[in-house]
């Protein structure tokens, strides 16, 4: 029986350790085979501690600090996915209520709802969230005894080395391939085996200061005085190998850090240095390690020097993302000012986020904003404050708990372990001000697994004791844990297996657009595979909606209907699915049905023109032009661009250039778009006055551009008009000081008039402003020549 029980332990130990060095390989795990595997794994190995105890009662298990506000953490996100009763959510959360009020509730006012406006979403974040409070569990209960302990830090100790050479021989000889084979899906920043660069940044972040802790407590005392008899002992000396090994790892992963150039990973590695010396200080003044660090920062700037300051002084000096990420931080505030208590729920800023999203993704260079960029934002915006409450105490037991321990303890080991953890969580901490580090599988796995090594450090004892560990001993019967672990390891291996099987089989028809040149067996087929893949993973919002469309291609209108009303429930935010139900209502001749089915739809996507346009085609069609005309209105102001599109679509349902022009937001562009309409169409007279009405939004213009000028000054030459041509263009000088070809096109107008005089002047100004542009020198050359002539 012994002998089975302590087989039993080192099977655990070896799950964990598999975890610990799975999970980053995995690239990042952040896919749904990877976290099936990571989280089945942690709540599987935390399973057979909890069995182990169940069958051996001399086997202790221990007080776990801060494992009651996790406990709390994982009971509020699983209770933002239990349908409730509209009127308690009502109660609980207004805002949330009016949310399905605009969508589900709209065709059944009595369905039941949950606090998350994305119920897979919010499930898929308590099975990671739950994994991680069991890998804490784990780590906790495991590396109470020392073996344990010290093995485990030795081995994240060589994985860490390894993965920084892995990322560093990557970052010079890629091939556009992470770990060299596996190509780029999505497009990304790779380093090592991450597709995001920032992200392998923080995970090597958290895990430096405890490399350094090593580093520091291996370090050779000598006697002698004499610099030559120190280096002769040095060398001498048993662990000098050990110490050198670990200084030359120190380098590497600090080095790996800056190459991946993520400014937030070299402020949040330097960060945990300062901590980490901080902590060295308040433990013991007299400790001479913090002058050994310093000399160790000085090498790896050195070390960095090898490879080049030139990129990384310049990415520093690109300061654009910032502004970019303010944006979302601030469109974000608005969403947890509307759900302050209990957010829009776990996993759902990507749902949620276009609905207040007050800029375009494209202008700020991403196609997809799907996280706050800040962790403690998303917190707030997906959990609310209760929330953020049980997460902040969670950090703040574990450190009250373990730094009371840590100040009676003497082992030197325990101390720099305990501070080289802290540190470590704090650089993670640190990061998350500005990015998504703990959305990440594996990173976010590691800062719990520093959690529990940093109480590990504290409470472990190294030198014979009575105990093993100073944390208390649980008198808790293990059975009832060990059966709700089992159930939820057998759960969550279900669920995200469904997922996983679900993607694939969908992955052979997801790019498949329903045509009309489709047959009904090929329309078939595609249902088929969506309901397939819907039966695995019956969350999916978008495989009811792929079958709703194909029994739309297929005229079983009330079967789609039901289709489409099933993913509305499963994503009731999606403007997509809210406006495509809209429309069916619409041909069931239920209009006001339809009608807030397609509002809704503008509403819970802010910033996308297509939804606006829809709805406006909807009000023409339902003679409603004034109404129409105010959101074609609210298209353009998105995007101006469109102003061609537009203008045809109202041409089409009749509407007079009186309307149109209405419709048009004050932007330059926009009109100008009118002007050449009415120019095409032979209305001459109008569309001189709509050139010139254009320029009176010239200051609603963030950016002022040649184009705005050169559109009226085409206009005027068209027709001869060659003075009023150069109005525009001396307006255009006024406006734009510094345009070389303005002053060479206004210089070209001044010659045609035959003043002369006046042509190189322009000429010379534009000179002044392009000295190398041949153009205006030798149109300048020109005129020089023929005045000597004359």
């Amino acid at each position: 029986a012994f002998f089975g029980l302590y087989k039993m332990s080192r099977s655990i130990f070896i799950i964990f350790i598999f975890i610990l060095i799975f999970s980053p390989l995995a690239f990042g795990t952040v896919e749904p085979w990877s976290l099936t595997i990571m989280e089945t794994a942690a709540l599987s190995a935390a399973f057979l501690l909890l069995y182990r105890n169940t069958k051996e009662s001399n086997i202790p298990l221990y007080e776990t600090p801060g494992i009651i506000p996790l406990l709390f953490l994982l009971t509020y996100i699983f209770i933002q996915c239990i349908p409730l009763p509209s009127e308690i959510v009502r109660l609980i959360s207004p805002q949330t209520y009016d949310l399905f009020k605009t969508t589900v509730l709209i065709e059944e006012p009595g369905a039941w709802i949950q606090l998350s406006v994305n119920k897979k979403a919010t499930l898929s974040e308590f099975f990671r969230i739950a994994s991680y409070a069991a890998f804490y569990f784990l780590t906790v209960q495991l590396l109470s005894k020392k073996d344990y302990l010290l093995r485990t830090v030795y081995i994240i100790a060589i994985f860490a080395s390894v993965l920084s050479i892995q990322g560093i021989l990557q970052h010079f000889l890629s091939n556009g391939k992470l770990l060299w084979f596996r190509e780029l899906a999505h497009g990304g920043t790779p380093f090592g085996p991450y597709v995001n660069r920032n992200h392998f940044a923080g995970l090597l972040g958290m895990i430096f200061p405890v490399i350094l802790s090593l580093f520091i407590y291996y370090k050779p005392r000598t006697n002698n005085r004499n610099i030559r008899d120190k280096i002769t002992e040095l060398f001498s000396r048993q662990k000098t190998n050990i110490y050198l090994l670990l200084g030359f790892s120190v380098v590497l992963v600090a080095l790996s850090v800056f190459l991946t150039l993520s400014r937030s990973g070299i402020i949040s590695l330097c960060g945990s240095v300062i901590v980490f010396v901080l902590l060295l200080l308040g433990k013991s003044k007299r400790d001479k390690s913090s002058l050994l660090i310093i000399i160790m920062f000085l090498i790896i700037m050195l070390s960095v020097s090898w490879f080049g300051w030139g990129i990384i002084i310049e990415r520093f000096e690109s300061a654009r993302d910032i502004k970019y990420r303010m944006e979302i931080w601030e469109d974000s505030l608005r969403i947890i000012k509307e759900f302050p208590l209990t957010g829009t729920g776990f996993g759902t800023f990507f749902y949620i986020f276009p609905a207040y999203q007050s800029f375009s993704g494209q202008r700020v260079g991403w196609k997809i904003i799907d996280h706050a960029h800040n962790d403690y934002v998303e917190l707030l915006t997906e959990g609310g404050v209760l929330a953020f409450l049980f997460y902040m105490l969670f950090l703040i037991v574990v450190f009250y708990k373990s730094w009371k321990r840590i100040l009676k303890r003497h082992e030197t080991y325990s101390i720099y372990l305990f501070i080289g953890c802290i540190s470590g969580m704090v650089s993670i901490l640190i990061y998350s001000i500005t990015d998504f580090n703990l959305h990440i599988g594996a990173n976010g796995l590691y800062f719990f697994f520093l959690a529990g090594l940093a109480v590990s450090a504290s409470h472990t004892c190294l030198r014979d004791a009575p105990d093993e560990t100073y944390l208390k001993r649980l008198h808790l019967p293990a059975k009832i844990p060990a059966v709700l672990i089992a159930v939820l390891t057998i759960t969550c291996f279900a669920y995200n297996s469904g997922i996983t099987i679900g993607k694939y089989i969908f992955s052979s028809i997801k790019d498949a657009n329903l045509t009309d040149k489709m047959s009904p067996g090929e329309i078939e087929y595609i249902r088929d595979k969506s309901m397939k893949a819907a039966f695995f993973d019956p969350l999916e919002a978008r495989y009811f909606y792929t079958v709703a469309n194909t029994e739309k291609a297929l005229s079983n209108d009330e079967t789609a209907l039901a289709y489409y009303k099933k993913s509305v429930q499963r994503n009731p935010v999606n403007s997509e699915y809210l406006q495509r139900i809209g429309l069916l209502f619409n041909e069931f001749k239920r209009y006001d049905t339809a009608e807030q089915f397609l509002r809704s739809g503008i509403r819970y996507d802010a910033q996308n023109q297509v939804r606006y346009q829809r709805y406006a085609l909807w009000l023409f069609s339902m003679d409603r032009r004034d109404e129409g005309i105010k959101i074609t209105h609210q298209a353009l102001s998105l995007d101006p661009n469109r102003t061609r599109e537009y203008i045809t679509l109202m041409v089409l349902n009749r509407l007079s250039d009186e309307d149109i022009l209405r419709a048009l937001p004050e932007r330059v562009e926009p009109h100008l778009l009118f002007a050449d309409y009415l120019y095409r169409t032979g209305k001459d007279s109008m569309a001189e006055g709509a050139y010139l009405n254009a320029l009176k939004y010239i200051k609603n213009e963030n950016k002022i551009t040649p184009v705005f000028f050169y559109s009226i000054y085409n206009y005027y030459m068209r027709k001869g008009l060659h003075a009023d041509a150069l109005g525009i263009m001396r307006q255009a000088a006024e406006s734009i000081p510094d345009d070389a070809g303005i002053r060479i096109t206004t210089g070209d107008l001044y010659e045609k008039l035959n003043l002369t005089h006046k042509a190189s002047e322009e000429y010379r100004q534009a000179l002044v402003i392009d000295p190398k542009n041949e153009g205006a020198r030798k149109r300048l050359s020109n005129i020089l020549s023929k005045n000597k002539n004359q």
